[in-house]
């Protein structure tokens, strides 16, 4: 009768450790991918809820234009979980670049009478929204804009 050796079934203990540190490793690595994500995640909707509240603001604007009540230049705050201030400027277009706009529109169109394009009672303007972080009247030539939207439209004639 001969001892035999039974064939080892198992892991050493060398391998279970380096397997462990490879999964320890790759779980750290993982947690710091889904960290980043997240915060990458809060500043997209941060920045998405901010262009969100710049067009409520643009078309509060264009509702008072269209009323014929709309000041030149004016200012507010968003109030919310993060406050937020804005600034609306309102620029008539000169007469001339409302010609070349119009002569711009006639050549398309093929229409060869300019006076068709140019309504006498009304003129462009042009809206500029700016959205800033916080609230308060802060120190608005020094800091950045969240949003800057810009839009022409036509202010109507004035009763």
């Amino acid at each position: 009768m001969s001892h035999r050796i039974p064939a080892r079934s198992g892991l050493s203990l060398l391998e279970v450790m380096i397997a462990t540190g490879i999964l320890a490793g790759s779980a750290i690595v993982l947690s710091s991918i889904i960290g980043t994500g997240a915060r990458f995640g809060n500043r997209a909707e941060s920045r998405i809820t901010a262009m969100v509240q710049a067009h409520s603001v643009l078309d509060e604007t264009l509702a008072r234009i269209a009323a014929g009540n709309a000041p030149e230049e004016y200012s507010g705050e968003i109030p919310g979980a993060t406050p937020r201030s804005f600034e609306v400027v309102i620029r008539d277009l000169p007469e001339q670049e409302l010609q070349n706009t119009a002569g711009a529109r006639d050549t398309k169109a093929g229409m060869s009478n300019r006076s068709k394009a140019i309504d006498d009672q009304s003129s462009l303007v042009q809206i500029e929204v700016l959205l800033f972080d916080g609230s308060g009247q802060t120190d608005r030539q020094s800091s950045k804009p969240i949003v800057h939207l810009t839009q022409v439209t036509r202010r109507g004639p004035v009763p």
